[in-house]
């Protein structure tokens, strides 16, 4: 349950336009498949949030498989602009995500991330 709240936080952190707390969980040792590291995905969030209009984000059901001190949790998300209302995004993306989690003292970071379209693209 520990890996599923450390996705839900992030995603609520996002939707809220709260950079510290959405990058919290990204480990000083992440980098996804493009070579996007930390810093790289933290200037990508400072620039999303930094424009009009929010960010929704709505998670489906979250599947964990645990080995040792690592993690990989998959879900679908609804990833675009919100207009605040509650619901999805306007213009939502459905996003199939693969995160690989990695246990850092007591603490579960992300490491690394894929993602891809639902339907095609």
């Amino acid at each position: 349950e520990a890996v599923r709240e450390v996705i839900r936080q992030t995603a609520a952190a996002c939707e809220e336009r709260r950079l510290g707390d959405a990058i919290a969980a990204i480990s000083e040792n992440y980098q996804d498949e493009d070579g996007l590291g930390r810093q790289q995905l933290y200037g990508l969030l400072f620039r999303e949030f930094a424009r009009d209009g929010g960010l929704g984000v709505v998670l489906g059901p979250i599947r964990v498989e645990i080995e040792d001190q690592e993690a990989t949790a998959y879900f679908v998300a609804a990833l675009g602009e919100s207009s605040g209302l509650i619901g999805l995004p306007d213009e939502a993306d459905a996003l199939e995500f693969e995160v690989v989690l990695g246990r850092e003292g007591s603490d579960w970071m992300i490491t690394w991330h894929r993602r891809s379209p639902v339907f095609g693209g």
